[in-house]
């Protein structure tokens, strides 16, 4: 069975799908930014708020290492997390607006049927983006982690 990019439709087709692409790539833009910002962000800045409530608690909490550590491992979660969110949000609207341009030389008969389909895809900065991902997940667990031994290590 041939893959779905190497079957070539008819021209009425080949515009249908140009829409259908646009409109699949401005939806998944937008749920990648809301579900990966959801997760990790609210996490971090949990963390880092639940930290700061726990330290005011006490005067001798805030001088310990623990919960200072723990804050830093959040805050620094809370800015990685920004920053991956940025660095996506500029892939994909980059493969959007590459997308448009390769449709409209698609159209003039500048680029093939296949260079459209596999030039369509968000693969700008995957391996730094994957690599923030991984250190932004990496403090949301490093801060819990040194959150509960501190807690439960006293």
């Amino acid at each position: 069975m041939s893959s779905p990019s190497s079957i070539t439709p008819e021209p009425e087709l080949r515009a249908q799908r140009i829409g259908s692409r646009s409109d699949h790539l401005w939806k998944l833009t937008e749920s990648t930014e809301a579900n990966f910002s959801k997760f990790l962000l609210l996490g971090n800045t949990g963390g880092a708020v639940a930290t700061l409530s726990f330290m005011g608690t006490a005067a001798e909490l805030r001088r310990m290492a623990g919960p200072r550590l723990a804050l830093c491992l959040f805050v620094a979660g809370v800015i990685m997390c920004g920053i991956t969110l940025a660095m996506r949000a500029v892939a994909v609207s980059n493969t959007y607006v590459r997308f448009l341009s390769d449709a409209e030389k698609y159209r003039r008969g500048d680029v093939s049927w296949d260079e459209l389909v596999t030039r369509s895809s968000p693969t700008e900065g995957r391996a730094m983006l994957g690599v923030l991902a991984a250190l932004t997940f990496s403090c949301l667990i490093g801060g819990a982690v040194v959150g509960a031994i501190t807690v439960w290590g006293h």
